[in-house]
């Protein structure tokens, strides 16, 4: 059967735990993590966190997603138009390019207008 990447929905703070725990069972998996600057009032400190809070990719056949979300932390997959989402090779390569290029990534919401054309 033919492996995809999907999204797992994992609790709170709960992303390397699922990842070492996917890792131990011989599930490739990748949760990308990036180190986010905290200024606090006298000082600023470096914290190491998940790039994507709450989520982590996982590389299995669609057929083992029921076997994946009964692990412990993991709530559900990540769904799109009534499947399980699958992510691309290339989407995934790009995240990893982006995390290995540079250390202090930080996501931000946009909105985004779909009648717009892309530029």
């Amino acid at each position: 059967m033919q492996r995809n990447w999907y999204v797992l929905c994992v609790q709170k703070n709960q992303e390397k735990k699922v990842a070492a725990l996917l890792a131990k069972k011989g599930i490739e998996n990748f949760c990308p993590f990036s180190i986010t600057v905290e200024k606090e009032v006298s000082r600023s400190s470096k914290k190491i966190g998940p790039l994507f809070k709450s989520y982590v990719f996982v590389n299995i056949c669609e057929t083992d997603l029921q076997q994946v979300k009964k692990l412990p932390s993991v709530i559900n997959t990540l769904y799109w138009q009534s499947k399980p989402a699958v992510i691309s090779d290339a989407e995934i390569n790009a995240i990893k390019m982006l995390v290995d290029n540079y250390s202090t990534i930080q996501l931000k919401k946009t909105n985004v207008d779909h009648n717009d054309s892309v530029r």
